[in-house]
């Protein structure tokens, strides 16, 4: 499955993001009031590569190092690993490496949020 949204005309900061996803970061420094417009979800990287339009955020299960290369092909700049998993230090060491610094951990699953 594959999901892109437009976060609202004006987009979001990370800071509201990770509020609403009670998200955890698991590294700083980071820069919260970078601006998201773009959202995507996936449940496999063969999902993202064709169907992404460049998102920016991208909601993801999977926690390996392929992840990473993904994200750097089709622009990612923040990624939020859902069910509160984490990625590997391989992960980690090739998401520094290609400058995809934005990693969050959300225990939340279902994204039904109240507007």
């Amino acid at each position: 499955m594959f999901l892109a949204l437009r976060l609202n005309p004006d987009g979001m900061q990370l800071w509201e993001i990770k509020g609403i996803l009670e998200a955890e970061l698991l590294w700083e420094p980071v820069d919260l009031q970078l601006e998201i417009g773009m959202a995507e979800a996936a449940d496999l990287m063969s999902d993202v590569l064709p169907q992404s339009i460049g998102g920016e955020f991208l909601l993801m299960g999977l926690v390996n190092s392929q992840v990473i290369g993904t994200a750097e092909m089709v622009d990612i700049t923040a990624l939020v690993f859902v069910h509160g998993k984490r990625p590997d230090e391989k992960a980690v060491a090739l998401s520094k490496q290609k400058g995809i610094p934005y990693h969050f951990s959300s225990p939340v699953a279902n994204l039904n949020h109240p507007t």
